[in-house]
């Protein structure tokens, strides 16, 4: 979930994660309610590389999703069950002719049923890309991430707010642009540890805008060869994903092995197993509860923990 204050903010951030999806060889996905807007779509092109190219070779997909928004209004959710359909077509399809299979959709219809205060219908939709996305991975069809950008300056008002939380709790991450641009020039330095791709690009980013240096790794192995390695890395947090190799437990036997060789070091855990779950097995490594931060979160929350350090 991506909270921007205007939709000048809203197309920058769109033509900065197609770019980085199209240089990291994904099929992208541009779903915008102004798409069918000559001008829009102009400007749009003229910042995506090789826009026309892209195109031309199935890289890239530009939908108008002003229809999409009408039918979602009016609580018709058969557009986007078709749009599900011809997604899984294109990746075939692009699998077929080894281009891989991960995709970037940044879909905005939802975004703007907030913008117009429609927020059931908002919370419905992105209850449906949710659930979508799951059958995706469940089935092992694609490697999907999905951007839902959202108006900060309407879901930020206090009487939104419960609208605001019920959205954001169908969302890995909740990043707030308006928070990007506050910098530190005190970079504190943090080791990541996340295998998603697309989230590591997030994190590297976010962290960056806000004076954070993080060194973002994939898996066990990377993680212990630039602690163990590298005689002159600190790091003030090293955050950890539970969900490394779908095994809680290798998270977990990182955690201890760090903290058996660095008993200061402290460690943040994200997941999506239930708080309860995971409380029993980090208590014992002196990992507290506000060091868990279970998906759906605010990046913010995070920065807010690593700056406490």
């Amino acid at each position: 979930m991506l909270l921007c204050d205007n939709q000048d903010e809203c197309n920058s951030a769109a033509i900065d994660s197609l770019n980085e999806g199209l240089r990291a060889g994904q099929l992208c996905i541009y779903a915008s309610v102004f798409n069918g807007n000559k001008s829009h779509l102009s400007r749009i092109s003229s910042k995506i590389t090789n826009y026309q190219v892209n195109i031309e070779k199935g890289n890239l997909v530009i939908i108008d999703f002003l229809h999409f928004y009408e039918s979602a209004r009016a609580s018709d959710l058969a557009p986007f069950k078709q749009l599900k359909v011809r997604i899984e077509q294109l990746l075939r399809k692009r699998i077929s002719e080894g281009k891989g299979d991960t995709v970037l959709i940044f879909a905005e219809a939802a975004g703007f049923l907030s913008e117009h205060c429609h927020f059931n219908k908002s919370i419905d939709l992105e209850s449906w890309w949710n659930d979508a996305y799951f059958d995706w991975l469940k089935n092992k069809q694609l490697n999907v991430t999905i951007i839902c950008p959202h108006p900060a300056t309407i879901l930020n008002k206090e009487s939104n707010l419960y609208a605001k939380s019920h959205i954001g709790n169908v969302h890995s991450l909740m990043v707030e642009l308006q928070k990007c641009r506050l910098r530190n020039r005190n970079a504190l330095r943090v080791l990541v540890v996340e295998p998603e791709n697309d989230i590591q690009t997030v994190y590297h980013e976010y962290l960056a805008s806000v004076g954070i240096d993080a060194v973002i790794v994939k898996d066990v192995k990377k993680c212990l060869e630039v602690i163990f390695t590298v005689s002159d890395e600190v790091f003030e947090v090293v955050i950890i994903d539970t969900h490394l190799q779908d095994n809680l437990s290798s998270a977990i036997e990182l955690a201890k092995t760090i903290k058996n060789a660095k008993p200061d070091q402290r460690i943040v855990l994200t997941t999506t197993s239930p708080l309860t779950e995971i409380r029993s097995k980090v208590t014992s490594l002196g990992i507290n509860k506000e060091d868990v931060l279970v998906k759906p979160f605010a990046l913010s929350t995070l920065t807010s923990i690593i700056r406490t350090h």
